[in-house]
């Protein structure tokens, strides 16, 4: 085990995520939501169950500026999931009533 990895606290991440670049941004949250929505779908769950409100508020408290990044967000999970954009856009959109524009 690497002695100087350090894990990252609740209490400080907003802190180190502060520090990254609008890239690491985009591709922590892009890992979380491949993950919530696999989890979702693990349960039995539609994976665009987790668009929701709560979801948002949560992004929101770690990154006031979210929406600017959730246009390339959801770029970079339609990626990783070898999907078109368009559904998951239209998805987000459908299920959070916030309309993002495809950017990239």
């Amino acid at each position: 085990m690497n002695s100087s990895f350090q894990p990252v606290s609740a209490d400080s991440f907003p802190m180190q995520y502060g520090g990254w670049t609008k890239q690491e941004k985009v591709n922590y949250w892009s890992e979380q939501l491949y993950r919530i929505r696999r989890h979702a779908s693990e349960d039995g769950a539609p994976l665009d169950s987790v668009f929701n409100a709560k979801l948002i508020e949560h992004m929101t408290n770690i990154d006031a500026n979210i929406l600017n990044l959730l246009p390339e967000i959801l770029i970079q999970l339609a990626k990783m999931e070898m999907t078109a954009t368009a559904p998951i856009f239209a998805a987000f959109t459908a299920r959070t009533q916030i309309a993002l524009t495809e950017t990239a």
